[in-house]
């Protein structure tokens, strides 16, 4: 079993799926699937259309479109602009608003049941404030993520099935990161 300190032994790249549309960051998930994201349209370098793909993490895998949102899905540009539920059952992302309003609507933290069969749950629909970098809570109970207010920002918590924020840390800073320790 090789460890951390072995160096590899071969290099053997694999593109994973087949297709053109460039792809963009991607969020490894319990289970082995892997989650992409494409730029989408006729041209996708000429657009702000990115959408949540899955795929497994096998040689010839096909990915398979998880959102349709005209708009950012887990914009690459953003920082950890997806992170998976503990349990693998759910995906939360960032959902830019719409084009036509650029940074007046501020994207919604979603969340997306497994599978793509239904709609994402924007969590911060009514928020009129810029949000980013989702993390679950270790139970999937809670999602913390930075937000955006008056100058500062801080991080954050709300309930994974929506409700009140919290506010944490950071009122008049600026947070860049955070790190979840075991308990939150």
């Amino acid at each position: 079993v090789p460890t951390r300190a072995d160096p590899p032994t071969a290099v053997d790249p694999r593109p994973i799926g087949a297709g053109t549309a460039p792809l963009a960051r991607h969020a490894r998930a319990p289970g082995g699937l892997d989650r992409r994201d494409a730029a989408g349209g006729a041209d996708p370098d000429r657009g702000n259309n990115y959408d949540v793909w899955i795929i497994q993490a096998d040689r010839g895998a096909v990915p398979r479109q998880l959102t349709t949102y005209t708009g950012p899905d887990g914009d690459p540009d953003r920082d950890r602009p997806i992170a998976w539920s503990p349990d693998g059952h759910r995906l939360a992302y960032i959902q830019g608003g719409p084009d036509s309003l650029i940074y007046y609507a501020g994207p919604n933290l979603a969340v997306l049941p497994w599978g793509g069969s239904a709609q994402p749950t924007l969590l911060t629909s009514k928020l009129d404030r810029h949000v980013n970098r989702p993390t679950w809570l270790a139970d999937g109970t809670s999602l913390y993520f930075l937000l955006e207010d008056d100058r500062s920002v801080y991080l954050a918590r709300m309930p994974a099935a929506g409700g009140a924020i919290e506010r944490l840390a950071g009122q008049g800073a600026t947070v860049y990161d955070y790190t979840l320790g075991k308990s939150g």
